[in-house]
């Protein structure tokens, strides 16, 4: 018996690599075409609930109390400025590293900002993250930076290990929800910072946890996430981190509506006009 060679018998006269990728943004986008804005204040506030209850159903699985536990391993003194290593254990055995950056003298409470990062291998060590970190510190903020997990010294606890969440229920944006809420818990618990006037900034994937982060926990006063706005239907046909996935998330809210829940607290949307991973057009 001869066996046909592999060309006799392709059905397709070419491969359609992208297949799968390009129906899902048809189906993202006629899941999006099924809502109605809403036309009223009222209209907006019910759909506001709606959609926080939908990502809080989301995300799976999240405590209503957390106990953070914390640890300043070290303390660096760097002129006007001084930096913290700290250790934040969340759920336990769970261990989040971490930078706080403040003015060495701090004769009253000061605001205070929540510094996460996207996909970059050294995590919170990013150059340009720590230039931002020195600078906000040196205006008088009370700065604390962290890796997300799989990075910087998180990059052992496995990013891409996540999938396995699907299958009790979480996803990986809620892990890094969870660090993020217990990261302003700190904050909040520290003498230095006034409580009541907290901030998050983050860009590309961070700038997805700020967004998540200021909709879902109303500490947070202003958020300001870079280099990462764009419509659901776009991040599923560029392939997209597994960290931006929300699962089923489309059927019941787009980004846009997300960023509109952190209404009426301030909102600064920044966006790169040479950025090729999230291009300015589709943040317009």
């Amino acid at each position: 018996m001869s066996f046909f060679m592999w060309g006799d018998l392709n059905a397709f006269h070419r491969p359609y690599r992208s297949m799968l990728s390009e129906h899902f943004a048809r189906l993202c986008y006629e899941l999006g075409l099924d809502r109605i804005r809403p036309r009223s204040v009222e209209e907006w506030l019910r759909r506001r609930d709606e959609i926080l209850r939908g990502l809080r159903e989301a995300m799976g699985r999240l405590a209503d109390e957390r106990s953070v536990k914390a640890r300043v391993v070290s303390v660096k003194e760097r002129g006007e400025i001084t930096v913290e290593n700290v250790v934040l254990e969340t759920p336990p055995r769970f261990y989040v590293s971490g930078n706080l950056y403040r003015p060495s003298k701090v004769d009253e409470p000061l605001p205070a900002v929540l510094r996460v990062h996207g996909h970059w291998p050294y995590g919170r060590f990013q150059d340009a993250i720590q230039a931002s970190c020195i600078g906000l510190a040196k205006r008088g903020y009370v700065v604390l930076s962290i890796d997300k997990v799989g990075y910087g010294e998180r990059r052992f606890q496995g990013h891409w290990d996540a999938w396995w969440l699907y299958s009790i229920g979480l996803c990986l944006q809620a892990v890094e929800l969870w660090d993020n809420m217990s990261a302003l818990d700190y904050l909040q618990g520290r003498r230095e910072v006034d409580p009541e006037r907290i901030g998050v900034t983050g860009a590309s994937g961070g700038g997805n946890q700020t967004m998540y982060l200021a909709a879902l926990d109303e500490r947070v006063k202003a958020a300001a996430p870079v280099c990462s706005a764009e419509v659901f239907e776009d991040q599923v046909a560029s392939g997209r981190c597994i960290c931006e996935c929300i699962p089923g998330m489309l059927r019941f809210a787009n980004v846009q509506e997300v960023l509109a829940c952190i209404a009426p607290r301030p909102l600064l949307i920044v966006s790169g006009i040479l950025d090729e991973t999230f291009p300015i057009t589709r943040a317009r």
